[in-house]
């Protein structure tokens, strides 16, 4: 389990969140699925106000949530798939004094790896990304 809790500073260009707290666990399985890894975690941050605005003007405070499943099918062949935002939830990532930038949207990868053999310790890895970007309509 990690756990990071931080204290964003704040710049004058863009309102940063005053708090923000990350929390991760991968497990790995054991016996018949042990090539199997399953990986979660949620990110809270606090509400943030952007400079030079009247009073009121807020993005709240959210949490999003993402998952991970990664399976080894050989020394030489894994397969990693990360849902990130899994709710689809709707936030302000960048507050600032004129405009917001909304946050990322839901998002699927997968990711295959096929590692080839090795010189002198240092493998040769080729990774290929599979990515779609699954939105809300």
């Amino acid at each position: 389990l990690a756990v990071s809790l931080c204290s964003a500073l704040h710049s004058s260009f863009a309102a940063k969140p005053q708090n923000l707290l990350i929390i991760t666990k991968i497990a790995d399985l054991q016996g018949d699925l042990n090539q199997l890894r399953l990986g979660g975690g949620i990110t809270f941050r606090s509400s943030q106000t952007p400079n030079r605005n009247p009073p009121g003007i807020v993005a709240p405070s959210f949490v999003t949530g993402d998952l991970m499943a990664q399976y080894d099918f050989s020394d030489a062949v894994t397969f990693m798939l990360n849902v990130t935002n899994v709710t689809n939830h709707y936030y302000a990532d960048s507050l600032y004094s004129g405009h917001y930038v909304p946050g990322a949207p839901r998002s699927v990868q997968g990711t295959l790896t096929l590692r080839f053999g090795t010189v002198a310790g240092a493998a040769f890895n080729l990774d290929h990304d599979a990515c779609a970007l699954i939105e809300a309509e």
